[in-house]
Parts: C-alpha cells; structure tokens; sequence
C-alpha cells in the first residue's frame, strides 16, 4: 500500500471511519478492438456498482459503456465483462479500469517516449494513486499486419512497449493478458494479410515477457466492417481475459 492509501486508512481509524478499499487497477491498452466498437445501445450496456473507470477528467466515476472516447466510433468492449468477471462473488470489490486504447494506433506509437505510451504512463500512475495495479490488457496488432516491415519488428516492439510499462509503473511482474486478432481478417478486403503472423509474434512476445498470457480468438465473430470484433464477441473475450488473469494471479501466489 503507497504512503497516500496507508494515510487514509490511518485517518479513517482516528476518526472512527471505514476506509473504503484501494482499488484493484486494470490498465487497457492497445487499438480499437480494445477501446471497443461493439454495436452499443442502452437496452444491452452492462455494468456492476463494483466497477470503476478513470474518466478523461482523471476521476473515478462509476464505469459507464462506452469506456473509452478516443473516437466516435467507440462501442461496447471487453472491459466491463473483464470487470465484472475479476469481482466474483465479493460484494466489497473495486474495480478500477484506467482506459488508454487509441485506435488505430500501431505498436510504434506505444514505445517509450510515443505519444500512446507517454499518456498511458501518466494516466496510470494518476489512478495508481488510489489503489494497485493488479494488471495490463494489450489487444493490438492490426494496424501492423498490413505490412512486411512492421511484422518484421512486431515481436521486439511488442516487448519492449510492454516491458517498458511495467517498468515506469514500478510492476516488473504484473501480470499481462494478450489477445488474437480475429481469424476474420483472412475475408477482409483490406490487405491484414499478416495476422496470422502477429497472433504468432504476440505469444512468443508473451513468452519472453514472463507472468503473461494470450486468449484466443477463435469462434468470435466480427461487425460488419469485418475489422472489429462485434458486441457478442467483445463480451465473451472479455470473459476470456478474465479467465487468463485470474490464473496468472494464482500463480503469482504460490
């Protein structure tokens, strides 16, 4: 616990008040499919009381789809299933989601120094100031897959963009969950010839990191833009990653 959560709790005993507890942080990171652009309407967003965002205002408020702004497109996501998922059964969870996807955005704007990576860095370590980072969730990879070159570097960027985030935020073994790119991109007309070759690079990158894991993408389904993962889909990966993070964390406790 920082100085900061361990002042407010010791004040809180003073006065004879219960500290409400430090967030459990969750910083999402990547491009579009991350950032969400499932179909969204107020019959089908979900959300729980437990879980929360750090807004564009740097505040938390209570999470509310969708969780990021960075375009006009946004949508649905993974994250609220994720949220949800990583509360369980505790009714004094919180769940604290820091947004920071751009989409678009290839693996070269999230190395140290880029403009995706730098904003990333200040915003967690803004929410940080309220809880821990339980872990980091990077879905990207199609802004890459166009071409040769990139793919080339894909696996290099990948791990020092990741690497680099544990390091600044003081979490050399947080856990990281990864995802595919959807098996769709073969039908799209676009030229993401070289996905099968960045959901390849991702687990070897993941690999090299340590304390990660990648969740697969296999039956979900896309919009039909047959780029972005639709609402159904964004559901369940969430479900995925939740999975995958829980596990990771166990096995950080033995």
């Amino acid at each position: 616990m920082n100085r900061m959560l361990l002042g407010t709790v010791v004040l809180c005993a003073a006065l004879g008040l219960r500290a409400e507890r430090p967030y459990d942080l969750y910083l999402l990171v990547g491009q579009s499919n991350m950032s969400g652009r499932g179909h969204l309407t107020a019959e089908n967003r979900i959300g729980d009381p437990r879980v929360f965002s750090f807004g564009r205002d740097e505040k938390f408020v209570p999470a509310v789809e969708p969780l990021h702004w960075e375009k006009k497109t946004c949508g649905a996501g993974l994250g609220m299933t994720f949220a949800i998922d990583m509360a369980g059964d505790d009714p004094a969870s919180r769940i604290g989601l820091i947004p920071c996807a751009f989409g678009g955005s290839p693996v070269s704007s999230w190395q140290p120094g880029a403009r995706h990576y730098t904003n990333a860095v200040r915003r967690a370590k803004l929410a940080m100031r309220e809880g821990k980072l339980k872990g980091i969730l990077w879905h990207q990879g199609c802004a890459d897959a166009m071409d040769r070159r990139r793919v080339d570097v894909y696996e290099q960027r990948l791990v020092r963009a990741l690497s680099s985030l544990r390091h600044e935020l003081g979490a050399d073994d947080v856990p990281i969950v990864l995802g595919e790119l959807g098996d769709y991109l073969a039908k799209n007309k676009k030229g993401f010839r070289y996905w099968k070759e960045i959901n390849a690079l991702t687990s070897s990158a993941a690999t090299k990191l340590g304390n990660a894991a990648v969740v697969a993408s296999k039956g979900l389904t896309p919009n039909r833009d047959i780029l972005h993962f639709d609402t159904a889909s964004l559901r369940e990966l969430g479900h995925r990653y939740a999975k995958a993070m829980k596990e990771l964390q166990k096995q950080g406790t033995k």
